[in-house]
């Protein structure tokens, strides 16, 4: 595509050549990038110069291997949308995103591994295809965590904007990550004073930070960055919601080159404060 990064945690290229497996690195291996079976990945990405706006030709999920399946039907209206991202200010003329709208309706076949298709029309009339990422469908939510990410705040690349909305609002992404949130780490912070030998806690502060490791490629390192941008998120594991207030990563990229350890961690709204000195006590 016309980015240098991915923005979203499913990227598109323009042939099948650019997946990651193709990669130098790779060597021919697959990256299980997860999606659940009753929720295709949601997506964004900036198109070419001279894609027509108006006009998705068709778009297919691919079972590798086994079929292709249209879903033009499902998803034109429940959630795909294309449109002009130089009329919002960006310098390219369009944009593709697609997060399930409410009355989205969808499972895949069965567990596997996947790809989106995509087929426009230039404004020549000449058609264009666009391919994603590999998936790996998968029907256990046990061992995977959910992260969903939006922002009500204007998030801008030099190709245009990125139309993020809040998680109750508008477009959103999500991604689901191969990993499990550890045991949390508790934390103090402290002002004391110390006057004649004794010492005098003015306030105290304690919070609690989680922390979960995902081993990842490069196009979902370049993705995660946008969830610390994004104010409105939540992290799911086991069926239970985090609100993170903030969010961190850092990247350790692995031996062989390809893949990274990125460590994860974040802090829900646990903070307790304790404000004032002692009570019994005066010098």
């Amino acid at each position: 595509m016309v980015l240098g990064y991915s923005i979203s945690p499913v990227p598109f290229y323009d042939s099948l050549s650019e997946q990651f497996k193709n990669n130098p690195t790779a060597f021919g291996t697959n990256y299980p990038l997860l999606a659940m079976i009753d929720e295709p990945p949601s997506f964004f990405f900036f198109t070419d110069d001279d894609i027509d706006v108006s006009h998705i030709h068709n778009i297919s999920i691919v079972q590798v291997g086994v079929q292709s399946i249209d879903v033009t039907n499902r998803f034109v209206g429940h959630g795909l949308l294309m449109a002009d991202a130089e009329a919002e200010g960006g310098s390219h003329n369009s944009y593709i995103r697609f997060s399930p709208s409410d009355d989205f309706a969808f499972s895949f076949p069965a567990v596997g591994m996947y790809y989106y298709v995509i087929e426009v029309t230039r404004e020549d009339d000449t058609p264009s295809v666009y391919y994603s990422e590999l998936f790996c469908v998968k029907d256990d939510r046990q061992n995977a965590i959910r992260i969903e990410y939006g922002s009500p705040n204007i998030l801008v690349t030099p190709f245009g904007i990125i139309p993020l909305g809040s998680l109750e609002v508008g477009f959103t992404l999500h991604m689901w990550v191969d990993a499990l949130i550890g045991k949390p780490e508790y934390t103090f912070e402290e002002t004391v004073t110390t006057r004649m030998g004794y010492e005098f806690m003015e306030n105290c502060l304690t919070k609690k930070t989680y922390q979960f490791v995902v081993i990842a490629p490069e196009y979902l390192c370049d993705a995660m960055r946008l969830i610390k941008l994004c104010p409105d998120r939540t992290i799911t594991q086991y069926g239970k919601p985090y609100r993170p207030i903030t969010f961190d990563m850092s990247v350790d990229w692995q031996e062989q080159g390809d893949l990274a350890a990125v460590t994860v961690t974040f802090d829900t709204d646990t903070v307790i404060t304790a404000l004032g000195g002692y009570d019994g006590l005066h010098i």
